[in-house]
């Protein structure tokens, strides 16, 4: 936030916070931007995306698996990983090479 804040709500309830946000976004940022003295209204801080993974126990430990390594298994595949680093020497050469 690049200006001062004069007043600043916290908005809680049931839901997602994304949900919340777009309740907020429809619902009260309409009525009190028109507002005379108020120059700009947002929202932030709402987690954007929630994952709900539903999975049957049984079938899971057919397989020979647990809560925890599914947990784990989804952890890793949204992890992002570090490939590494290269070094390059440029080296000047005169065109066209012969």
């Amino acid at each position: 936030q690049d200006s001062p804040q004069l007043l600043v709500y916290t908005v809680n309830g049931e839901g997602s916070s994304i949900s919340l946000k777009h309740y907020v976004d429809k619902h009260i940022i309409p009525h009190i931007s028109p507002l005379g003295g108020i120059s700009s209204v947002s929202t932030y801080g709402a987690t954007a995306m929630q994952w709900e993974l539903a999975y049957d126990k049984n079938v899971l430990q057919g397989y020979g698996l647990n809560e925890w390594q599914l947990s784990d298994a989804v952890r890793s595949y949204l992890e992002r990983h570090h490939l590494g680093i290269a070094y390059m020497k440029r080296i000047r050469k005169s065109w066209p090479l012969t």
